[in-house]
């Protein structure tokens, strides 16, 4: 909804009875207590949830502010499954999520947006990722489009717990149906470092495939380093009704294979 400069959106999520959410990772243990080693499934969850409620006012053509709880945009995967390339989401956007105390890879505060040109950034002041009594998180982010087809972006954020401080750089190339997305993430606490690599290309208007690798490197035994391999194959079986099925392994010392298939229908 908007009126003049002001809009305003809500975002909710509806989970049948049962459904798994996949996005639980052990990576939120604060300093000083024991982590899980295994790679877990998350548990099972079920009815409405807000994703984003927030308002948006238009300073002017090149600047914003928000003010709510919205997506954090913090590396390069997105929230949503019809804005992905694959059906789960990788490591490096578990591990974020495991830092945010609200329902999804979401944060709660006011953010001044800008951009000029190629390059736009964001500056937020929240409530603490980890919702520490009496505790903020500044995040910075940025990011510039460097030459035709290449973006390159960087995330800043602090917390009072849990990985403490993150950061996060990632780009993306896009050549026709091809898209390719590179990411390296590092955090003071729990976490030395982590990358990810995904390619996706269109084979034709219909049919599609995505391949990604991801790789987290644990500090102080924290959890168990994995590597994580996903293969996707998409049919866009009509304009509204895409189908995707997913093989993923996952590697912290002993494999874990799951097959996947997800209907994932748009009306607007």
């Amino acid at each position: 909804a908007s009126k003049g400069r002001l809009s305003g959106r809500v975002d909710t999520d509806f989970y049948l009875s049962n459904s798994v959410y996949y996005s639980a990772y052990p990576y939120a243990a604060y300093e000083g207590t024991s982590a899980v080693n295994t790679v877990p499934t998350g548990p099972n969850i079920s009815g409405v949830f807000i994703e984003q409620a927030f308002l948006d006012w238009s300073i002017n053509d090149s600047m914003s502010v928000d003010a709510g709880a919205f997506n954090s945009n913090l590396g390069w995967e997105k929230e949503d499954t019809v804005d992905l390339y694959q059906t789960s989401h990788g490591q490096i956007y578990n591990f974020f999520n495991a830092q945010t105390s609200m329902y999804g890879n979401n944060v709660a505060g006011a953010a001044l947006n800008g951009h000029y040109q190629n390059i736009s950034g964001r500056v937020a002041m929240l409530n603490d990722l980890g919702d520490a009594q009496g505790k903020n998180s500044l995040l910075i982010q940025a990011s510039a489009d460097i030459v035709n087809g290449l973006n390159v972006a960087g995330s800043f954020v602090t917390q009072h717990a849990q990985a403490g401080n993150m950061l996060d750089v990632n780009s993306t190339y896009r050549r026709g149906p091809l898209v390719v997305g590179g990411e390296f993430v590092t955090a003071e606490h729990l976490l030395n470092y982590g990358w990810g690599v995904t390619a996706h290309y269109d084979l034709t208007s219909q049919y599609g495939v995505t391949g990604r690798i991801d790789y987290l490197n644990a500090s102080n035994n924290s959890f168990n380093n994995t590597v994580s391999y996903t293969v996707d194959g998409i049919w866009n079986a009509l304009e509204d009704l895409t189908l995707r099925v997913e093989y993923r392994a996952d590697d912290n010392g002993s494999w874990n294979n799951r097959l996947t298939l997800q209907a994932v229908a748009y009306y607007l």
